[in-house]
């Protein structure tokens, strides 16, 4: 095997490599520490298959082969192939785990000829009070979806509307506990002083993360744009609050998991297998979730400063884009009356031209068009402190620029970490 060792190293996003538990004659066995809540009890084997005997190669194949009944993951990691897989094999029913010992009959002399046969040994029992690591992240959109599929199925089952109430319920409160956990995990790692954490992410929460990070300007391509992102701040500064204060509860939950399983260890024989196995699975994930949720309660703060920051930027500039958008309406709509008189005064003028003089018709167009005169007269007055037509353009443009300029202007300061 090379020497490179993989231990720390995080794969598919679910598991981080922990030590070395044994060489054996195909691969080196190493502990797993799981990422998510739901992982537990694995192991995994390293391979280097790019030998130059081709009949090891092929006994190592073998190898491999016999696992894939229980291979949860295969990845390549430099050279080697990674293999994370289950410790045991649960029968159908309730049958307990076989494990094949080696017995020697001592009352034949003639022969020492091992025999095998199957010892029925109980699984240990690492079972205890407490949640796990944060939720699986590259499952949480199926998780999603699957709960959307529930809800509509109960709604569309008007017949059954009191446990469909409890469903939703239920469902809700599964989603939020999801959501928490997985926000918990993402700014961990989006605030980690380990980036290359990020790719082993799955692709799509690590698309959003990145998308996150990156966004660090403030500038929109229409006002409506940048009305909505306001107003989404002022939204995540009401959340990001209320996490702020949760946390603190998340925090104590998972320091309280973290003590019973250290009470539940202390009940096992120090260095026994079951001791070793606890300490480096149930214990080592505790310890990394109450890690990650410290982290992120140090990090709240900022975050809210910062969203917090944005948003009543973006309300400022908000304002004044409103109140420069009222006045281009202003003057927009004087211009439109002053043109739409000019037309209306020439079609009058015009329409009397082809009536009997003097006729009634003939005096009611012609005092209808000195109305017109007249009202347009007055609007010249309004209009004139404004200047000529060309100047009311040029400002109208002016103005439109002012608030293209605020749309785009860079943010006046922003929290580092960003």
């Amino acid at each position: 095997m090379p020497r490179d060792s993989p231990m720390g190293v995080i794969i598919g996003g679910r598991f981080e490599i922990g030590s070395l538990l044994q060489r054996e004659n195909h691969a080196d066995v190493y502990s797993i520490l799981p990422l998510v809540a739901e992982e537990r009890d694995h192991e995994a084997r390293v391979y280097d298959l790019e030998v130059d005997s081709k009949k090891l190669r092929q006994y190592r194949l073998r190898n491999l082969k016999r696992l894939s009944g229980r291979k949860v993951l295969e990845v390549q990691w430099q050279r080697l192939l990674v293999v994370v897989y289950t410790k045991y094999i649960q029968p159908h029913g309730d049958s307990e785990p076989m494990k094949r010992q080696a017995v020697f009959d001592l009352s034949t002399s003639s022969t020492s000829e091992a025999v095998d046969v199957r010892e029925r040994t109980r699984k240990p029992n690492h079972k205890t009070e407490h949640r796990r690591e944060a939720a699986r992240i590259n499952q949480l959109e199926k998780r999603r979806a699957d709960r959307t599929k529930a809800r509509l199925a109960d709604a569309s089952n008007s017949a059954t509307a009191d446990s469909r109430g409890k469903n939703l319920t239920t469902v809700a409160s599964e989603q939020e506990v999801d959501d928490q956990d997985a926000m918990i995990v993402l700014l961990h790692l989006a605030y980690n002083d380990r980036p290359e954490l990020l790719q082993e992410l799955p692709p799509f929460s690590r698309t959003i993360v990145e998308r996150y990070l990156q966004h660090k300007s403030l500038e929109f391509n229409n006002d409506e744009e940048m009305e909505i992102f306001m107003k989404v701040k002022q939204k995540e500064v009401i959340f990001l609050g209320h996490q702020e204060k949760k946390i603190v509860s998340v925090i104590q939950q998972r320091h309280d998991e973290f003590g019973q399983l250290l009470r539940d260890q202390m009940k096992l024989r120090k260095a026994s297998r079951e001791w070793n196995e606890m300490q480096e699975g149930p214990i080592a994930t505790a310890r990394r979730r109450l890690k990650m949720a410290r982290h992120v309660q140090d990090l709240l703060p900022k975050l809210v400063s910062d969203a917090d920051s944005v948003f009543r930027e973006l309300r400022k500039r908000c304002a004044s884009i409103k109140k420069k958008r009222e006045e281009i309406d202003t003057i927009s709509a004087l211009i439109t009356r002053r043109e739409l008189l000019e037309r209306r005064i020439a079609a009058e003028e015009k329409s009397s031209q082809g009536v009997v003089p003097a006729s009634a018709t003939y005096n009611d167009i012609v005092s209808r068009a000195h109305a017109s005169i007249a009202e347009l007269e007055l609007l010249v007055r309004e209009v004139s402190p404004l200047g000529a037509l060309n100047m009311v353009t040029e400002k109208v443009r002016l103005l439109e620029e002012d608030c293209r300029l605020l749309r785009v202007r860079p943010r006046e300061g922003s929290w580092p970490g960003k």
